[in-house]
C-alpha cells in the first residue's frame, strides 16, 4: 500500500504538466472546499483554548442558528480563502497550505515502522527522479514546471464575465506549497516526515502507556532529524542554485535517526511489525 502513494503522486505530475488548466482548474475548486475543513479543523482548538465561552454561546443570524464558535470559524476561514483569492498574498497561501498539513497529518494511519520505511524509501525515489531526471525523458523539468506555473484564477474569470474585472487577481499560485521569497516547499515535504514525526510521538505515548519501552527518544530525534534536513535542503538550493528535492534529505534525516535508535534499544523487533493498539496519527 506504501508504494502506491509514489505511483498515484506521479500520474497527477503528468496530468499537471500536461494538461495544466483543466487539472488547475479542478485542484483550485478541490482545494476551495477542502481548505474549508482544513481551516476549521486548525482554528477550532485555538478558539476552544483562548475563547472557550464561545462554544456554549448560542447565536443566530436570518435562519442559521449556531454557536458563537461556529461562526468565528466559519467567518475566518471564508475570510482567508477570499483574500487568498483577491490578492493571491502568500501568507493566505501559506495559512491555508500549512492547515491542508495539519489535517493531513492527523488523517493519516501509519500502522507500523515497516510502512514507513518502505513509504519513504519509494518516494525517496520518486522524489529525486522527478526533480532530477524528469528532463532527460519528458524535455522538461517536471516537477520544478508544475510546482512554479501559476494557475488561472476562475473567480477573475467569472467576476469578467460579470463586468466585474479587477476584483480577482487573474493568476494564482495554489496552495499546494509554503512560499517564502523565492523560494518554495512542497505540501508533502511537510506532510510525509511530518507524519514519522507524529507516529514517533505516538510511539513514544504508546509504549510508555503500555510499559513496553521507558525513557523513548522517538520523537525528539525523528524532530530534530526534520529540522536538520529542511536546514540542508535549503543550504543545497542557495549554494548549488538549482531545484533540489527535499526528501532526498529529509528521508535520511528522519527515517534512519529513528531506525538506529531502535536497533540499538533492541526495540525494533518490537515497533517494526506494529502494536496491537495501533500508533495512529
Amino acid at each position: 500500500m506504501a508504494l502506491v502513494y509514489p505511483l498515484v503522486g506521479s500520474l497527477f505530475l503528468l496530468l499537471f504538466f500536461y494538461y495544466f488548466s483543466v487539472m488547475s482548474l479542478i485542484m483550485f475548486f478541490s482545494v476551495f472546499l477542502t481548505s474549508l475543513t482544513s481551516l476549521a479543523f486548525v482554528m477550532y482548538p485555538l478558539i476552544e483554548r483562548y475563547l472557550p465561552r464561545a462554544a456554549s454561546m448560542n447565536i443566530q443570524l436570518c435562519c442559521l442558528k449556531g454557536t458563537l464558535e461556529q461562526a468565528i470559524v466559519v467567518f475566518f476561514s471564508c475570510l482567508i480563502l477570499i483574500l487568498w483569492m483577491v490578492t493571491g498574498h502568500w501568507l493566505f497561501n501559506n495559512l491555508i497550505g500549512l492547515s491542508l498539513c495539519v489535517l493531513s497529518i492527523c488523517v493519516l494511519r501509519i500502522p507500523s515502522l515497516k510502512i514507513v520505511a518502505i513509504g519513504f524509501v519509494a518516494l525517496f525515489i520518486y522524489d529525486i527522479f522527478w526533480v532530477f531526471f524528469s528532463e532527460r525523458f519528458f524535455g522538461e523539468n517536471v516537477m520544478l514546471k508544475v510546482a512554479t506555473t501559476a494557475a488561472t484564477n476562475p473567480m477573475d474569470t467569472i467576476s469578467q464575465t460579470l463586468g466585474l474585472s479587477g476584483i480577482f487577481i487573474s493568476k494564482l499560485q495554489l496552495p499546494m506549497k509554503v512560499i517564502w521569497g523565492n523560494r518554495l516547499l512542497g505540501l508533502g515535504d511537510i506532510v510525509i516526515p511530518g507524519a514519522l514525526v507524529a507516529f514517533a510521538a505516538k510511539l513514544d505515548h504508546i509504549q510508555f502507556k503500555l510499559n513496553y519501552l521507558q525513557q523513548t527518544k522517538y520523537f525528539k530525534l525523528s524532530f530534530i532529524g526534520y529540522c536538520v534536513g529542511l536546514a540542508m535542503a535549503m543550504n543545497a538550493a542557495l549554494l548549488l542554485e538549482i531545484a533540489q528535492p527535499a526528501l532526498l534529505y529529509l528521508v535520511p534525516s528522519t527515517l534512519l535517526p529513528v531506525l538506529y535508535h531502535s536497533y540499538s534499544k533492541q526495540h525494533l523487533p518490537l515497533i517494526w511489525g506494529g502494536f496491537a493498539e495501533e500508533p495512529v496519527v
